[in-house]
């Protein structure tokens, strides 16, 4: 919530219009991209009051339906925790004509399973349930290297689009980590 925020106020300072698509496994809102205080504002009441009506992930359904719905060239900060496939070639498509910058948000917790004994988890898209051996070393091994291939994944999709991807850890002082980017777009951009 705090990175969209500060996006969208630093695109309102820019001039920039913003808009935003909110999904699931289908679209559940968008917003139009406009420029403006109040606008800027719309979005954030939006994020903070957004109840999804699903659980799925369609990534490659969202890179679509933005295709479609942007009629000139534009940035797009697409933020997710990325744990969905078959969204490459969506991805390409979208990327030809727009500037996507891929923010893979994650908990230090998502990535390194804490060793506490048996745990009842929740799998938060199926809503299944299952009690895992926090203890038993493979577990854990298992879930980092999971957790580092969808990372992967996602970081070669982007970078075979052609567009740029961060990976923030939601511990880190975003930021600095976004100036550092900017800046280093800027840059290269100046070069």
């Amino acid at each position: 919530m705090e990175i969209c925020a500060l996006l969208a106020f630093s695109a309102d300072n820019n001039n920039d219009k913003v808009g935003l698509l909110l999904f699931s496994d289908r679209n559940e809102l968008f917003i139009s991209p406009k420029k403006g205080r109040q606008h800027m504002l719309r979005i954030i009441r939006e994020l903070l009051n957004v109840q999804p009506s699903d659980r799925g992930t369609d990534l490659a359904g969202a890179f679509q339906y933005t295709r479609n719905v942007l009629k000139k060239r534009s940035v797009c900060f697409v933020m997710s925790d990325f744990w969905a496939t078959g969204y490459d070639a969506p991805l390409r498509v979208l990327a030809r004509r727009h500037d996507c910058i891929g923010i893979h948000c994650w908990d230090p917790r998502e990535r390194k399973l804490p060793d506490v004994g048996l745990v009842k988890v929740r799998d938060a898209e199926s809503g299944r349930q299952k009690w895992l051996d926090t203890t038993d070393p493979e577990l854990r091994h298992y879930y980092v290297e999971r957790f580092e291939e969808n990372r992967a994944y996602a970081a070669s999709a982007f970078r075979r689009a052609g567009a740029d991807f961060l990976s923030l850890q939601t511990t880190d002082s975003y930021a600095s980590v976004l100036l550092q980017f900017f800046e280093k777009r800027a840059h290269i951009g100046a070069h």
